[in-house]
């Protein structure tokens, strides 16, 4: 996952979406624990950091609902 948001030139927002979709919410709230534990930054904030505009709205929404 982290792969695919700092991919360059843009990331790959396929692999941001699926992610954020094929879990339950408590198998994501892991994913995101995980990644922060990992990364020692959140999901959320790498989304914000490595998108722009309508999609980094569209991501905001995901993950908040999750």
């Amino acid at each position: 996952l982290n792969v695919a948001i700092k991919q360059k030139p843009s990331p790959d927002y396929r692999v941001i979406v699926e992610f954020s979709t094929i879990y339950n919410p408590e198998e994501f709230l892991a994913v995101k624990r995980a990644y922060q534990h990992r990364f020692k930054h959140s999901l959320e904030e790498d989304i914000a950091q490595h998108t722009t505009g309508d999609l980094r709205k569209v991501c905001h929404l995901i993950f908040n609902l999750n």
